[in-house]
């Protein structure tokens, strides 16, 4: 790896994310978790507001997942799980048909207690949404690379002293990745809950100017790794991604 000028920036990268904990929040005196003040000025598309009156708000979010209908839980239960999350409401539809979920509050909420919300009701059934991936959503397609990348499994062994880190289970991580002649980032997102202690997570590739070039939805779930390697030869990193599902450990390599 000696000789990468952008191994530089990525050990930057690292040491920030590590320094900085889970971006969760922090605990407090009494142990328990406190999140931090969340910075959100705008709405992901895929999350839409309406004011009906007074004391009617609606708010649509589209592109939910299926879990409680694939799990074949009471959808009345479900319901009665996400109206005590959110705050204010007064009614959930849930339109797994259409994957959609609206929610009515007796008033408007900021953003910040939206994404709240919307992160506790995906940490606790996994139909919702994150609301990083409802952010991720938004970013532009079309991302071209100088070399395509792809997914597959492995046995073989990664190379030694490589830095591990742990995917965040409702937070993005991202870092800068180099390519052939330039540089791009790798971002992950997780999407969803997984089980009880894990989530499930979407992978994208940016190329230089932020556009997504590469993307998997289905591989990375349960406890994720991932380290990057210099891939000799090719001017670019090989991503290896680790997958712990309750002790069955698969190795994949993304290059």
């Amino acid at each position: 790896m000696t000789g990468n000028p952008l191994l530089v920036l990525v050990g930057i990268s690292v040491i920030g994310w590590l320094l900085a904990g889970p971006a969760a929040g922090q605990g407090d005196a009494s142990g328990e978790e406190v999140r931090r003040e969340r910075k959100i000025t705008v709405m992901p598309k895929s999350v839409t507001y309406k004011k009906a009156a007074e004391d009617k708000h609606l708010y649509t979010v589209a592109g939910i997942y299926q879990t409680s209908v694939e799990q074949k839980l009471e959808l009345p239960d479900v319901r009665s799980n996400y109206r005590f999350l959110m705050p204010e409401c007064t009614g959930v539809e849930l339109d797994f048909a259409n994957r959609r979920c609206v929610f009515t509050t007796s008033r408007a909420l900021a953003l910040p207690e939206l994404a709240d919300a919307l992160d506790e009701m995906a940490e606790l059934g996994g139909d919702l949404p994150y609301w990083a991936e409802l952010e991720a959503r938004d970013l532009p397609e079309g991302g071209v690379l100088p070399l395509p990348y792809t997914l597959s499994a492995t046995n073989a062994a990664p190379p030694a002293g490589l830095a591990w880190l742990h995917a965040n289970d409702d937070r993005e991580f991202r870092m800068p990745i180099g390519q052939v002649g330039d540089h791009g980032t790798l971002l992950i997102v997780p999407s969803t809950a997984f089980c009880m202690c894990h989530s499930r997570y979407v992978i994208r590739i940016l190329d230089p100017e932020g556009k997504v070039a590469w993307k998997d939805t289905v591989t990375a779930f349960a406890g994720v790794r991932i380290a990057l390697a210099d891939a000799e030869g090719f001017g670019r990193h090989e991503i290896w991604l680790k997958r712990d599902n309750h002790g069955e450990e698969e190795m994949f390599l993304i290059r």
